[in-house]
């Protein structure tokens, strides 16, 4: 998909890929960031993971939010996580450089609908008519 995909969608997807265990040691290793802004517990403890790119993403700004994730996976040795959050954020970055980006996103995503709706309707009828 050559659109540019949302921060909290990537992260979504990073956070989800993570084993139970790794989760916590992620949300372990969150709290435990001497850097500011720093995360207050109440934000992180029994949340999803959802939740938790809710707060990663409040917290800092949607880039930093990509680099703290990926510098935390990095910590906890999840670095195939890490290097795909990476080079999402990267594509990401150099889409939304590309003149036009926004227009060729949008229409690309209004040919992808349209397609689909049409492969709906020639299923709702086989006869063509």
């Amino acid at each position: 998909m050559s659109c540019r995909r949302n921060i909290s969608m990537v992260l979504a997807d990073t956070l989800n890929d993570l084993s139970k265990q790794n989760f916590s040691k992620f949300c372990h290793r969150l709290l435990d960031r001497r850097d500011e802004p720093r995360v207050l517990r109440s934000r992180v403890e029994a949340k999803s993971r959802l939740e938790i790119v809710d707060v990663l993403v409040s917290t800092f700004t949607e880039d930093k939010a990509a680099r703290v994730t990926e510098d935390i996976l990095r910590d906890i040795s999840c670095t195939q996580q890490a290097e795909t959050l990476g080079q999402n954020r990267t594509r990401n970055q150099d889409l939304s450089k590309r003149p036009g980006s926004s227009e060729t996103c949008r229409l690309e995503q209004t040919e992808r609908f349209r397609i689909k709706k049409l492969r709906k309707s020639s299923q709702k009828d086989p006869r063509g008519g």
